[in-house]
């Protein structure tokens, strides 16, 4: 039995997470009842293939979410982000570069500065009368 090249091999518990939701026969309650059901997909598509490093290819796709759900909720405040995982800023801030997650919170400020922007230009006008 050969390992799985992580590289040749990616596993997407987002993916199998949204297609057991999907399932109309398939329902969980909780995020551990998910993470087990998307689990027993990945190992049954598997069959006899063993899988290398699970652990951090399972961390990675369930932190990146984790944290940019988080980076939502707290309007993009890095400190605040980290204190609401339980984790120092620095340790925040090695894995926003980690996953490569300073690009994507750039682009995503970038386009709620945009909208806001947008927003007032639109009040601003109709406040004008024009």
């Amino acid at each position: 039995m050969q390992p799985i090249n992580q590289k040749t091999e990616h596993f997407s518990l987002a993916e199998e997470l949204t297609q057991s939701s999907r399932c109309s026969t398939t329902t969980w309650s909780t995020l551990q009842e998910a993470v087990e059901m998307a689990m027993g997909n990945y190992f049954s598509q598997l069959g006899e293939t063993t899988p290398a490093n699970l652990l951090p290819m399972v961390l990675a796709e369930v932190e990146v979410p984790l944290m940019k759900a988080v980076l939502h909720r707290t309007h993009f405040n890095r400190l605040q982000a980290a204190k609401q995982l339980g984790i120092s800023r620095t340790t925040f801030h090695k894995k926003i570069r980690q996953y490569g997650l300073d690009v994507w919170m750039e682009s995503h400020q970038a386009k709620a500065l945009f909208t806001a922007s947008a927003k007032f230009d639109e009040q601003d006008k109709a406040g004008d009368g024009v």
